[in-house]
């Protein structure tokens, strides 16, 4: 028996098949992972469960020449200081001075300090960590950028306790505040240059 050479529509129909059959082999694979990650007690992307006392810390200023202002440490009933509690009850207590040996707050503006040049900061931001209770180490949990600034927010109350009344922050705020672009790149941005005709 002889065999003929395919034609280009035999040729065509088993590279779509080779097609179908793959993208096919590949859907069962995506089907068959997400069902996997769904059936987990747990989201597979993990996060250090931190077991100690909240802690807060501002930092006025840019660059080299910012500064830590005290730490404020939060007492949160049952440690639980989420929404409610933080909103809607009286039973948060927010100690500054903080009460922490001085090495400890020391060490905390430190990493807080270390953390708001690397990522940037400017102007002011509150930093907020956890201190691990089993042996007192602070890890950071974030940093707010734009914190409250209401007379009984936590940089105020940081702001009071170096000496700093609530005037004399929202100045230092203000004095240390610069545009991100110059007047030509704004004129740039704003409007842009003709084309060539």
């Amino acid at each position: 028996m002889a065999t003929t050479a395919p034609t280009p529509f035999d040729v065509r129909l088993m590279n779509f098949t080779a097609t179908l059959v793959f993208v096919l082999f590949a859907l069962t694979l995506v089907v068959a992972l997400a069902w996997w990650v769904l059936r987990q007690p747990f989201f597979p992307i993990a996060a250090l469960k931190v077991d100690g006392e909240e802690v807060t810390c501002a930092v006025l200023g840019n660059g080299l020449s910012a500064e830590a202002l005290p730490v404020v440490r939060i007492a949160a009933p049952e440690g639980a200081y989420d929404y409610q509690n933080k909103y809607f009850t009286d039973d948060v207590k927010y100690h500054c001075p903080s009460g922490l040996p001085e090495a400890e707050e020391r060490e905390i503006q430190r990493i807080v300090l270390a953390a708001y040049r690397t990522l940037g900061g400017r102007g002011w931001s509150r930093v907020d960590l956890m201190i691990r209770a089993a042996d007192r180490k602070p890890f950071l949990l974030e940093m707010n950028t734009s914190p409250g600034m209401t007379s009984h927010s936590l940089v105020p109350m940081s702001a009071r306790a170096a000496g700093i009344d609530y005037a004399a922050l929202c100045l230092r705020i203000l004095a240390a505040a610069a545009l991100d672009y110059s007047a030509t790149q704004r004129r740039v941005a704003v409007a842009p240059t003709e084309t060539a005709a």
